[in-house]
């Protein structure tokens, strides 16, 4: 069988085999969907692959729905994770998903059968994209249907599809291969249309997609010029740059559209980088590719545990024995096929990029270039997971697979003895890639009380208890989808970025958080009681003012939070501090009404604006102290002044420290890098009530220190914070030994 010249043009070639033979590809790739992901397809219309990520994408789609049909723009949501709010440039884009998602919801009432519908959809896309781009090179029908099907129920794509419905929509990579090397084959209007069209879709699929998809790009170029040889690589590529200038400057606009959330996000204060230490972690080794996870099928008969491929942090990148054993028998056959080296070239980048930034050699690690693109290139910085790379690299190698088994098959007179073999090896590629069983979970009711309340009070607000930052909690996840039927306020939200506004000022200090309520001892003794970095508080005291000061009306505690969060809670102890004001109580929830606690009996402080990023040491929790920040306190009497006491500690130069009150300067201080300092005010005003107290510095230094560089902490401040606390004014040096005894404790 003759094999196309390795460089062959072919974009006046069929793009298809025939409509007819994809759809039947389509039927087949169905029911292996259905048998891999068995038995998920039995509960298809009520429960998800799971409940993070998934309830989030459903909060994002339903938002852009809900924002469309009001008129308004999708940028920022103030109603999640409130009272800071969350841009929807923080969460995963899903314009693909949301343009399959609207038309969906009007037709079906079920959230997860939409969701499910648009899942099948884009395993699907993904399977009849490489189909297609597989037969625009191998020209073999066989071939591409079985490189098309283990390329949808590879490993990556298995692995994603429990949680991140936009980075298993691969399909339009593949197709937008096709039309781009059709395009620089030989440039036409009606190519760059294609091109442009299909790179838009890539990036509606996946913001990731949209950086991903430049590198094979701009290898074929690289790799066509190369072609030409010495003197033609200028003359073909001068021919090209009006082309790709125009490519460019058609994308670059779609692009600022599309991602105007981010742009959004970025010019209104929210970091987009991803720490260092994050993108070192989330890598796909080598072996990954080679050797099953522990819950395949094929694991099970290997001579060594599979478990230290996930206890390593690594992403299973699992292609399959079929897939790599084709793979192996094109290496040695060196079986030819249309543009052999540039497919070879592209798997091998590829593989390297979702490698990470370094490879361990013995004890030495060996930096990578995508650690070289994390450093230098602007669009790799938002990155997080490199090993996504391997979706895109599973393309590839069942491409190269595919070819290697379209040589195989010329070796065979037989037709029937053809299907066989391809028939025996896909039963193959199912049995090993099978996800069985696929577990799934089903969208928890939401609660009555919220509706409840919002009727009496339209104007509620609520902080969900247990309360969590703004990370991968399941809790905060269901509580947002939640929220996109009450329409209330609420503290809960999940952002793919850390919403490092809202973790900052309500979270670290909060006297719900989460972490604290899973501590057995923790509200033992609620009149000294410890909030980050205040100790010796009163709770009731302290909750009320935070609750006060952030405009949360409502406490909503979860009874049954066992059922979302990754670890067990204690609640008692928090209702019972909190029944006096109790307005609603069911099997699923207790709600507590603010206006119904107790004043504070005690003078107690609540530090807000200003405080900045944490990080732990040895002594402790330390915050980055911004060059102005806010305290709130309260004091309960007229007859007894108070003074607050703070130890701060200079970033990297001495700063000149100043506390107002009400635009009065009250005591200024020299604060040291060198050393901790314990500052008391002088006595604040004797007026019961609020007062609100100003700490100014006069310059922010960077963050030092490669510690901090890994974990992401870029935003320069002034101070350290360690301790703080709030005591009845006397003489200086008795309230100084007061404040000590207090903040030590």
């Amino acid at each position: 069988m003759a094999t196309p010249p390795d460089r062959e043009t072919v974009g006046t070639l069929p793009l298809t085999p025939g409509w007819r033979t994809v759809a039947l590809v389509a039927l087949f790739y169905l029911g292996c969907l259905v048998v891999a992901t068995w038995p998920a397809f039995l509960t298809f219309g009520s429960e998800l692959p799971s409940r993070v990520d998934p309830l989030a994408h459903l909060w994002t789609m339903r938002w852009y729905k809900a924002c469309l049909m009001a008129g308004r723009l999708p940028f920022f949501c103030p109603e999640i994770q409130y009272p800071v709010g969350a841009s929807l440039g923080t969460l995963p884009p899903m314009h693909f998903q949301s343009l399959l998602y609207i038309p969906l919801s009007m037709i079906f009432s079920s959230d997860a059968l939409c969701y499910n519908l648009i899942r099948t959809a884009s395993f699907l896309l993904t399977g009849i994209g490489t189909f297609l781009l597989i037969w625009n090179v191998v020209r073999s029908r066989l071939a591409a249907t079985l490189g098309g099907m283990m390329a949808m129920i590879a490993g990556p794509m298995l692995y994603f599809s429990h949680g991140e419905l936009e980075q298993i929509t691969v399909g339009w990579f593949p197709l937008f291969l096709v039309a781009w090397l059709r395009w620089v084959d030989q440039p036409s209007r009606r190519g760059l249309i294609a091109a442009v069209l299909l790179y838009s879709l890539v990036a509606m699929s996946a913001p990731y997609y949209g950086v991903f998809s430049v590198f094979p790009a701009t290898f074929y170029v690289v790799w066509k010029a190369i072609g030409q040889g010495r003197a033609g690589a200028w003359p073909w590529l001068k021919a090209r740059l009006g082309w790709f200038t125009l490519f460019g400057g058609i994308t670059g606009p779609i692009l600022v559209v599309l991602f105007s959330n981010q742009i959004y996000s970025l010019t209104h204060g929210h970091s987009m980088a991803r720490p260092e230490a994050e993108f070192a972690r989330c890598r796909a080794p080598f072996w990954g590719y080679l050797v099953p996870p522990p819950y395949y099928f094929l694991s099970r008969f290997l001579p060594f545990d599979t478990n230290v491929q996930i206890e390593a942090g690594s992403v299973p990148s699992y292609l399959g024995v079929v897939t790599l054993g084709l793979i192996a028998y094109a290496l040695l056959a060196r079986v030819p096929f249309p543009r052999r080296s540039y497919w070879w070239g592209v798997l091998a980048l590829l593989v390297v990029l979702s490698l990470g930034a370094y490879a361990r050699v013995g004890s030495v690690e060996v930096s990578l270039p995508a650690a070289w693109l994390k450093k230098y290139f602007v669009g790799f910085r938002m990155i997080r997971v490199p090993a996504r790379f391997s979706l895109f690299a599973a393309v590839a190698a069942c491409l190269v697979a595919s070819a290697g088994l379209r040589h195989l098959l010329s070796k065979i007179p037989s037709r029937s003895a053809r299907v066989g073999l391809v028939g025996f090896l896909a039963l193959v590629a199912l049995v090993d890639l099978s996800s069985v069983p696929y577990a799934t979970l089903s969208i928890p009711p939401m609660p009555k009380c919220y509706q409840t309340i919002l009727k009496s009070d339209p104007a509620a607000t609520f902080v969900d208890v247990p309360q969590f930052n703004s990370g991968a909690f399941q809790l905060p996840s269901v509580c947002t989808y939640w929220q996109s039927f009450h329409g209330g306020k609420t503290s809960a939200g999940y952002t793919a970025f850390l919403n490092t506004g809202y973790d900052n000022l309500m979270f670290y200090n909060s006297p719900f958080d989460a972490f604290k309520l899973a501590s057995p001892a923790y509200l033992a003794w609620p009149q000294q009681q410890s909030f980050e970095l205040a100790d010796g508080v009163d709770f009731r005291s302290y909750a009320w003012l935070y609750l006060k000061f952030h405009d949360l009306r409502y406490v909503v505690v979860h009874h049954k939070p066992g059922d979302f969060p990754e670890f067990p809670v204690y609640l008692g102890r928090l209702e019972t501090l909190l029944a006096d004001a109790k307005v609603f109580e069911d099997a699923d929830t207790s709600v507590f009404d603010r206006e119904l606690l107790p004043r504070p009996i005690q003078p107690v402080m609540l530090y807000a604006e200003g405080w900045g990023d944490r990080t732990m040491s040895p002594a402790g929790p330390l915050c980055m102290v911004g060059p102005k920040a806010i305290i709130s306190v309260y004091n309960p009497s007229d007859d007894q002044p108070v003074a607050i006491g703070l130890e701060l500690m200079a970033n990297k130069n001495p700063r000149t420290v100043t506390l107002r009150s009400s635009g009065k300067t009250l005591i200024r201080w020299t604060v040291s890098p060198n050393e901790k300092r314990l500052l008391i005010s002088p006595p604040l005003s004797r007026q019961s009530g609020f007062q609100e107290l100003t700490l100014e510095s006069d310059g922010v230094d960077q963050p030092i220190g490669a510690h901090l560089a890994s974990l992401g902490y870029k935003t320069p401040f002034s101070l350290w914070a360690t301790r703080v606390g709030v005591a009845p004014a006397g003489p200086p040096a008795a309230v100084a030994r007061q404040a000590d005894t207090r903040l030590s404790r």
